[in-house]
């Protein structure tokens, strides 16, 4: 779903990671698994 130029961690993917969730919200999709942030945020 994601185009092979946008390397995983980089804005790109980022981008298009952020595009394919808002898709999925706006069409109240919920068989996608909950996203959770980077493990460094995760020990604040």
């Amino acid at each position: 779903m994601i185009a092979d130029r946008a390397a995983e961690g980089t804005d790109a993917y980022d981008s298009a990671l952020c595009a394919i969730m808002a898709l999925a919200y706006a069409a109240d999709i919920d068989s996608l698994p909950e996203l959770v942030g980077p493990e460094k945020l995760l020990k604040r």
